[in-house]
């Protein structure tokens, strides 16, 4: 068996320590709460605190304008506690969006905050939290196996403490390899990650979808190599909204197109 085989071998039993298998299962229905709004968490590193973005709302305003101002949904908001410092207008609600990013925080550091009752809000528990980490276990020299359980342990903490939430969990966004050898071998370990993640999702596929978020350009990396542009974010915010269907769009299917951020080129996810 190759490198990749035992990668995988390795993420199949580790996606299997905590639930049981349901492969093959559609995502359940999340459940708003008891005011009737869904609450959506953005939960993770400083990819999902929208660090080096214009408005520091990351990804986040824009999945919103498209829920609400597409969609006309009313019932949706953020919640975290942390907020950007971005004052640009939205629709229906106010910005900085409260989330829960923390920039060069680990798995483990941020399973320690879910462990420890961080999801626990005035407005309730998330309904949605969309999950991106892993990229600050490779700066601490972990390798994707390592990683792969790391977010494992991570994910069945965040599904235990937010029983009625689904969870997005966004593949890694792919740094600059036209920056430095250090920033190409963290590419190709979060390849190594992304490559391991869809076992990860199917062992908790009744609550766990996978956003394709490694469809970021690396041209739409900033200059330091690590984080998107605002273009970049756009991106992301597409690959987010596209994996909301099951819980955001009608007949646990249908969200509005939106124009995608490729354009005038092809849409990524229809070429798949």
């Amino acid at each position: 068996m190759n490198r990749r085989g035992l990668l995988a071998a390795a993420g199949a039993g580790a996606v299997g320590a905590m639930l049981p298998s349901a492969a093959g299962a559609a995502p359940s229905p999340v459940q708003p709460g008891s005011d009737g709004m869904f609450n959506i968490c953005f939960l993770g590193d400083s990819y999902m605190a929208g660090s080096d973005s214009t408005d520091n709302n990351g990804a986040r305003k824009a999945v919103l304008d498209w829920l609400i101002r597409n969609n006309e949904r009313r019932d949706v908001r953020c919640v975290g506690s942390r907020a950007s410092t971005g004052t640009a207008g939205g629709f229906g609600y106010t910005v900085p969006l409260p989330h829960e990013g923390r920039p060069g925080w680990t798995t483990t550091q941020l399973f320690n905050l879910v462990q420890g009752g961080g999801l626990n809000y005035a407005q309730g528990k998330p309904s949605i939290v969309v999950l991106m980490a892993g990229a600050n276990d490779f700066g601490a020299g972990l390798e994707a196996d390592q990683v792969l359980a790391n977010l494992a342990q991570l994910l069945d903490a965040v599904l235990a403490a937010a029983p009625s939430a689904g969870v997005v969990l966004c593949e890694n966004v792919l740094m600059s390899s036209y920056v430095s050898s250090v920033l190409t071998n963290r590419s190709r370990q979060g390849q190594q990650l992304n490559e391991l993640l869809p076992a990860l999702v199917a062992a908790r596929a009744d609550r766990v979808v996978l956003a394709e978020a490694s469809v970021v350009d690396q041209q739409d990396i900033n200059a330091q190599g690590v984080h998107p542009t605002d273009v970049g974010y756009q991106k992301l915010a597409y690959a987010i909204y596209d994996a909301l269907r099951p819980w955001m769009g009608a007949q646990g299917r249908w969200l509005v197109p939106v124009r995608h951020p490729w354009a005038p080129g092809p849409d990524p996810f229809k070429l798949l």
